[in-house]
């Protein structure tokens, strides 16, 4: 089973549910001196790092009023051995999901996200 597979039945979403999900139109196009989308060897498109990112960078918005996705939330590809994490904002004018570097990650390499797990 691939990593892919797995994630989506840890979701315990069913397959239609979850590409209903990630298949929504609602992504807001950014531009961004952190990531860019390409083609990735893991799966369709992914998003890269612009620059070298340490852990603890902030990479961008996952989430935009917990209503539109970003194209981290679009493009960025899961992997049990990621190198980014999902995080709520912690701030009560802010509610949105971020994502934040949590290894280091060097330019031009995919950033990978563990859709699972959110802190």
């Amino acid at each position: 089973m691939s990593e892919y597979e797995d994630m989506v039945k840890d979701s315990g979403m069913s397959e239609d549910e979850w590409n209903d999900l990630v298949f929504q139109d609602n992504v807001m196009e950014m531009i961004s001196d952190v990531y860019y989308k390409d083609e990735s060897n893991i799966h369709g498109i992914g998003i890269f790092a612009k620059r070298d990112l340490s852990p603890g960078d902030f990479i961008g918005l996952f989430t935009f009023n917990k209503k539109y996705r970003t194209p981290l939330s679009r493009w960025a590809n899961h992997a049990k051995s990621h190198n980014a994490l999902l995080c709520n904002a912690d701030d009560e004018d802010f509610e949105d999901i971020i994502v934040i570097a949590c290894k280091d990650i060097s330019k031009n390499s995919e950033i990978l996200l563990n859709y699972t797990h959110i802190l």
